[in-house]
């Protein structure tokens, strides 16, 4: 960095003749009667020049290449000027003893004068204090201020020269570098507000000027906060940042930058360099002033993850997350959830911790974590191997341990979650597990994830029509065929599995028994009406007695295992009604009637004959 450098030479030249005297104190004795040739020495002029380190370099823009520099404005205390050189002979000088007693105040004008003949003072020590405006104003743009202290001390029947006496910057100086690209984004009241001390001065995205904050205390905080909106949607920006220990004579330079973006979701940051001059400087030299205090540590991604082919559903530390509805079209016949639940990690810095926090508006789901060993909130990076719950998070899909910290990226699918909300057993409500994800470098992002159960209020929106298809072959081997005008004959052994499927949910499946052998009378004595509808039972003893497994009942799916489905949990067999068939001569028809959640309706007939 190239930094604009004044050096200013001034010399006060005294012709000291020494005559000598009865005390061996020289002719220009001191005037002050209670300073006497045993405790006298002098002050002189002699190779006394103040200098001053300037600061005269802004940098416009971080990707500026151009040796580039903002002069700063003249303030009132340096508003003399000798072509473009700062005025010292009007900076403010003290003198003072040991005591804090007063030799001396003015301007360095006055010093020199002063000095046209030696100064005497008391033996001792004295401080010399140079500023070059009586007080360092609050905070204000392109205001630098400037000051030096040095100590010296009298000797007795002896001279003391000051020497030279450089004058440093003694504010803060703060800059803000926003690129040309990265201004456009942003709307033009954008705008960053940066606090030292209780002083702010605020920041626009195209400033190209420096402030100058008063250092209020030894060590300040720094407050920046970003605010403002995108130039293309108006979706507000906000961001905030605290620098420590910031402090007299710095540059804090910062420049705004995207920590990162992912799918339109821009987030900042600030990287702040930070300087102080040096103590040496080269006159004419191309070196800069400044010299690097030290650089904050290379921006490294903070925590990410997405959820593949499902973006806006998750929430983050201010938003809520969208809930997600499980629904009867994510589930195959078995079960399964076929609907992709993978969810990407990214963390550049190596994962540390993935905390997750299960809470939910069904009391009964969480009594059903606590008999699985699953507590409320865990660490996946930190769970024993030998924990009952790492078995169970790891076939529900989680990484866990060693195969998740310190990892950079990881993708994980927990679709093996769902039938457990969802069909085995299933738990209606909203479930929703918070994540907080942290880094090695101890960046931490937290994202959420809500997923609605509500299997009575499903609106499925498949296009397909329903169908029931009497699934398996006959005792001759051929396929059964449910449209058959001919009805099968009853066997011991005969399997009656029906398969029906709805793409829009199922909204009914009615079960009409028409049979002249087989009366309703008859049918109730064994636990069955001639007539339900599996999706929507309300007698709770008749939808035990359907829906218990053989032999205790006949194991039909019954309401939530059936209804806004794509296809029941379990199939409807209904083989081992045949034992009760057999009792009955005569033909047997099982009018079935499926209805979907789009009002579409389709109807087949399982025609039975026993001949016995």
């Amino acid at each position: 960095m190239k930094t604009l450098f004044k050096h200013f030479t001034l010399w006060a030249v005294a012709t000291l003749v020494a005559t000598g005297c009865a005390d061996d104190t020289p002719n220009y004795g001191p005037t002050d009667p209670t300073i006497s040739g045993d405790n006298c020495g002098y002050l002189t002029a002699e190779g006394l020049k103040l200098r001053v380190i300037v600061d005269s370099k802004t940098d416009i823009q971080p990707d500026d290449t151009k040796d580039e520099t903002q002069t700063p404005k003249s303030s009132t205390a340096l508003s003399s000027r000798a072509e473009g050189d700062l005025d010292v002979n009007r900076f403010l000088v003290d003198i003072t003893d040991s005591e804090g007693t007063s030799h001396f105040s003015g301007s360095y004008a006055e010093l020199k004068a002063l000095l046209a003949e030696p100064m005497p003072l008391k033996v001792g020590t004295y401080t010399l204090s140079v500023r070059s405006e009586q007080t360092i104003p609050a905070a204000e743009w392109e205001h630098p201020s400037y000051a030096a202290t040095k100590s010296f001390s009298i000797l007795k029947a002896q001279n003391t020269s000051l020497g030279e006496i450089v004058c440093k910057l003694q504010n803060i100086k703060v800059s803000l570098l926003v690129s040309a690209d990265l201004a456009d984004l942003l709307s033009a009241d954008t705008q960053a507000s940066i606090t030292i001390g209780g002083n702010t001065l605020s920041f626009g995205t195209r400033e190209t000027r420096a402030g100058y904050y008063q250092a209020v205390e030894t060590t300040n905080t720094l407050d920046f906060v970003l605010s403002g909106s995108f130039a293309d949607s108006d979706s507000p920006v906000q961001f905030t940042k605290t620098i420590e220990n910031v402090k007299a004579g710095e540059w804090r330079k910062i420049t705004l930058v995207i920590a990162y973006s992912d799918k339109g979701e821009i987030k900042f940051d600030i990287k702040v360099d930070s300087f102080i001059q040096d103590e040496i400087i080269e006159v004419n030299s191309t070196k800069g002033v400044w010299e690097p205090i030290y650089d904050e540590p290379t921006l490294i991604n903070p925590p990410t993850i997405s959820w593949t082919d499902h973006e806006g559903y998750l929430g983050n530390a201010t938003t809520a997350p969208k809930p997600f509805q499980l629904k009867a079209t994510m589930f195959d016949a078995t079960g399964n959830c076929t609907e992709p639940f993978t969810f990407n990690l990214a963390t550049a810095a190596g994962c540390a911790s993935f905390q997750v926090t299960i809470t939910s508006t069904n009391s009964t789901f969480i009594d059903a974590l606590k008999v699985m060993s699953l507590a409320e909130t865990f660490d996946l990076c930190k769970i024993n191997p030998q924990h009952a719950a790492y078995t169970t998070l790891s076939l529900l899909g989680f990484p866990l341990g060693d195969d998740l910290i310190n990892a950079t990226a990881k993708s994980f699918d927990i679709g093996g979650a769902m039938p457990l909300l969802y069909t085995r057993p299933g738990y209606d409500g909203t479930h929703t597990f918070a994540f907080t994800i942290t880094d090695n470098e101890g960046q931490q992002m937290q994202a959420s994830l809500a997923i609605l159960v509500d299997r009575n209020n499903e609106n499925t929106g498949g296009d397909g029509e329903p169908t029931i298809v009497w699934s398996g072959n006959y005792i001759d081997g051929t396929p059964y065929d449910i449209d058959r005008e001919e009805p099968y004959l009853v066997s011991e052994d005969m399997k009656v599995i029906i398969d029906i499927t709805a793409p829009a949910g199922i909204a009914s499946f009615q079960v009409d028994i028409i049979s002249d052998a087989l009366p309703p009378k008859d049918l109730e004595s064994v636990g069955i009406p001639a007539s339900f509808d599996l999706a929507n039972i309300k007698d709770e003893a008749l939808a035990t007695q359907l829906g218990t497994p053989y032999p205790d009942g006949f194991g039909f799916p019954v309401n939530e295992e059936i209804k806004n489905r794509v296809k029941p949990t379990k199939a409807l067999d209904v083989s081992v009604f045949m034992g009760v068939l057999k009792y009955y001569k005569g033909i047997h028809n099982f009018q079935l009637t499926l209805k979907d959640n789009k009002g579409r309706t389709i109807v087949k007939t399982v025609k039975l004959q026993v001949n016995q």
